[in-house]
């Protein structure tokens, strides 16, 4: 039998640590809503679609793209702040 933590229906269950996230060996099963064990498995076991990355690859798509964004504002908000400075150095 094949194991819950390769099944697509598997949502692994992380802890914060002080540095990093830790794989907990207990999941959630989407398909009984029930926990489980990363070991165990069922008859109703399925693959995940692809290559099992596309959800990962998609992740990693989104935070690039929200870094982007967020570094953008981040220049904005620090040009908005020279120019406040200059104007403030400008009435003294």
């Amino acid at each position: 039998m094949k194991r819950c933590s390769s099944c697509r229906f598997y949502e692994a269950y992380y802890t914060k640590g002080t540095k990093r996230f830790s794989r907990e060996p207990l999941g959630k099963c989407a398909k009984f809503r029930k926990v489980t064990e990363n070991d165990n498995g069922c008859e109703r076991w399925q693959g995940r679609m692809g290559n099992g990355n596309l959800k990962r690859t998609a992740a990693f798509h989104y935070l690039r793209k929200i870094s982007e964004d967020l570094s953008q504002i981040a220049q904005i908000l620090e040009e908005d702040a020279e120019e406040r400075r200059e104007e403030e150095r400008e009435k003294v």
